[in-house]
């Protein structure tokens, strides 16, 4: 667990469909793992959703925005960590 991160980030301009393939392996086999996935339209957003993604920001998005979103999803996996290992203090998540 100490190996694997906390955010992937992802585009939806993967050939294919693999950006949702990789989306559904990740939150499969390591669910507490955030996915973010960068889309270019509203229809690769609902794609993401589906895929369980945890976050999708569509291209044109601020710094802000992105910022925000990213230390959202490490709150959520920091939380995620510490309710999976008990007591035990999980690792500090910075930027």
């Amino acid at each position: 667990d100490d190996h694997r991160p906390a955010l992937m980030l992802l585009d939806s301009n993967l050939p294919g469909d693999g950006v949702w393939t990789v989306v559904e392996l990740i939150k499969t086999q390591w669910p507490q793992i955030r996915c973010l996935v960068l889309v270019e339209v509203i229809r690769q957003q609902q794609m993401a959703e589906v895929a369980s993604a945890d976050g999708v920001l569509v291209r044109g998005f601020s710094i802000a925005e992105f910022v925000t979103t990213v230390e959202r999803l490490l709150a959520e996996h920091e939380a995620t960590y510490l309710i999976d290992e008990g007591s035990q203090i999980g690792p500090k998540m910075t930027l």
